[in-house]
Parts: structure tokens; C-alpha cells; sequence
């Protein structure tokens, strides 16, 4: 059976949201097909953070680490709310063959820290240009997961990837990012239904 792996963000909008974990819990059980890569995103101490260094003056590359570091800690919550949840610090730690039903929870730390070691010519930038969204589709296109799934509180007005950059549904790199991933879907999470939109790939 050819298992497929995709890697799952949930945005940090999605926190006050209640039931959140159950919630989650059971939508990932009914795709248990999937072997699923979780990232967790910052929510609201990283809102915070950015409304404090609205003018930029903070050092970008400190603030830009400050918020992996929140988003570590609120991965750290996850686990604690979803038990079952192998945490993930690097690709190595991957099995070649994907299993149905594995759970992984990425530790955007060390995995970003190693990309960058790694890929010393090209990481992400270290600016508010990369959130969760574009920490989430590198993940996807090193794992070669066949789906990058966003999980957000709403549907984009927008219909493709550009588009979602411009309106800012997606952090400024996020069609850089994921320029090279199949398939892009977004759930809006907060809905009864579950309800989502393929974004179609990138033009050339």
C-alpha cells in the first residue's frame, strides 16, 4: 500500500478555538490514511511580539528565533493535549516508508536550525516575512509529503497562492516557500463541516 505523508500547520488563530485538540484528534482520525507531520503555530504571544516591533526596529534575526521558540513551547502544549505524538527534530529521525496513522510533532527549533545549517545558501529568511505558513511548506517539500495542509479559522477570498500572499493570508515568503509542493489545502477549521480549497500550484 503506497501511504501517503503530508504535513499539517495548525494556526495559531485556531487556539481560542473551543475544543481545539479534540477537535483535532478526530479529524485526524478520520484521515488515517495519512501519515501526518503536525506544526504548531505561535498564536498569540507572537501577535503580541509582532504589534511590539511594529515599526522594526527590533533586531529581526532575535525576533525571528524569539517566535520559534514560542511556537516550540506551544508544540510542547500539543503534545501534552494529544498523546500519542512522536516529537520530530529532524528529517533524519524520518522512517523511509510511511506508516498509516503516525503522528509526528515537529520541533520547529532544531529542525529550522538544522535547515539552516544545511541549506546555508538559501534558508528562510530570518525576518516577519516567514511564519508558521512557510516554516510548514519547507517542511512538506524536504519531508516529500504529498499535501501540505493549513489548518486556519476561516476560507481565503483568494484563489491561489500569490493571491493569498497578497492579501496576507499567508506570510510574504509563503509562495516562494511552497513553489514547489503538489498540493496546497486549506481547512477552515472553526467550521462544523470542516470545509477546505485546494490552491493550485504555482505558474511557472
Amino acid at each position: 500500500m503506497n501511504v501517503k505523508r503530508r504535513v499539517v500547520k495548525v494556526g495559531g488563530s485556531l487556539f481560542t478555538s473551543e475544543r481545539l485538540w479534540s477537535r483535532l484528534d478526530d479529524w485526524l482520525r478520520q484521515t488515517d490514511e495519512y501519515e501526518t507531520i503536525l506544526v504548531v503555530g505561535g498564536g498569540a504571544e507572537v501577535d503580541a511580539l509582532r504589534e511590539h516591533d511594529r515599526d522594526g526596529r527590533l533586531d529581526q534575526v532575535a525576533v525571528h528565533w524569539r517566535c520559534i521558540e514560542l511556537m516550540r513551547d506551544n508544540a510542547h502544549r500539543a503534545r501534552e493535549q494529544l498523546p500519542g505524538l512522536v516529537w520530530l527534530r529532524t528529517l533524519g529521525e524520518l522512517p523511509p516508508t510511511a506508516e498509516p496513522g503516525r503522528r509526528w510533532l515537529l520541533d520547529p527549533l532544531t529542525f529550522l536550525q538544522v535547515d539552516d545549517v544545511q541549506r546555508s545558501s538559501q534558508p528562510l529568511p530570518a525576518s516577519w516575512d516567514v511564519t508558521s505558513d512557510s516554516i510548514a511548506a519547507r517542511l512538506a517539500e524536504l519531508s516529500g509529503a504529498d499535501e501540505l495542509v493549513l489548518l486556519k479559522s476561516t476560507l481565503p477570498s483568494a484563489q491561489t497562492r500569490a493571491e493569498c500572499v497578497s492579501t496576507g493570508f499567508v506570510d510574504r515568503f509563503f509562495a516562494q516557500a511552497a513553489a514547489r509542493l503538489r498540493c496546497v489545502r486549506i481547512v477552515d477549521f472553526r467550521s462544523t463541516t470542516f470545509a477546505s480549497r485546494i490552491l493550485p500550484p504555482s505558474e511557472a
